[in-house]
């Protein structure tokens, strides 16, 4: 789940555990509005696409849907919209806010499905076994670090294609991340790029002319480069930020 400043202040509507394979269940809103194939962020009118794993389809109740949810690897959360019939939609990330963007749908509840290993404040995505939290209280690289830490966590490693293209799908399904850069967990130090541990980052993704200051020794996924990387003071500079568990 996406945190507001930092778990102190986290108030999910209503939280419930659903013994099925020891997964948790966290219903993340009621009245939530349903994202179609491609929907209109909130104040922006900017069109995205939503990431759709399958549906609507229906069901013949929201523990269906769980069911099938558990049975699509790439399904991190899903809508259930209850009029005469049940409908379930899937999708391959976690919106930020269900009750902002999209489209306004009487009768609709967003859950978000996680599992042992990864806490309930965090997403996961089970293809990839990606474990993080997004941050959106602002602040330098150090600091995102030690809230990190504090929390179990270190700022995520970007380490391949695939984790670079969900967390990008991510940040671009809700009107909340525009125009926020996002800090990860990758910087500078004897001559290389490395991650929070220390190890060489091999796989790299720079936007075009980046980096382009030798001052600049810590990274951001930048959203005016479509979330390709961006070098940035460790100091001074204020950024969202994403913290994962190794699981």
């Amino acid at each position: 789940m996406v945190l507001l400043n930092g778990p102190s202040v986290l108030k999910p509507l209503v939280a419930v555990f659903l013994v099925l394979f020891y997964t948790h269940m966290d219903v993340r809103g009621t009245l939530a509005r349903l994202r179609s194939g491609h929907a209109s962020l909130l104040n922006t009118g900017k069109r995205i696409d939503t990431n759709i794993v399958r549906g609507p389809v229906p069901v013949a109740s929201a523990i269906f849907c769980t069911q099938l949810c558990l049975m699509e690897p790439s399904c991190t959360s899903y809508f259930v919209v209850e009029n005469h019939t049940i409908y379930c939609q899937m999708h391959s990330v976690v919106f930020m806010s269900p009750t902002d963007d999209g489209t306004p749908a009487l009768n609709t509840l967003y859950y978000q499905l996680t599992q042992d290993g990864c806490p309930l404040t965090f997403v996961l995505y089970r293809p990839l076994s990606l474990c993080y939290a997004v941050w959106t209280q602002l602040s330098d690289w150090s600091s995102a670090q030690s809230t990190c830490q504090s929390v179990g966590a270190h700022l995520v490693h970007v380490s391949s294609p695939e984790i670079s293209q969900h967390l990008s799908d991510y940040f671009k399904a809700s009107s909340v991340f525009q125009q926020h850069h996002i800090a990860i967990g990758v910087t500078y130090s004897g001559s290389q790029w490395k991650y929070t541990n220390g190890s060489s980052a091999t796989w790299l993704n720079w936007a075009s002319g980046e980096p382009s200051h030798i001052t600049e020794e810590c990274v951001v996924m930048a959203y005016f480069y479509d979330y390709k990387w961006n070098d940035v003071p460790c100091s001074g500079a204020s950024n969202y930020f994403v913290c994962q568990i190794d699981m």
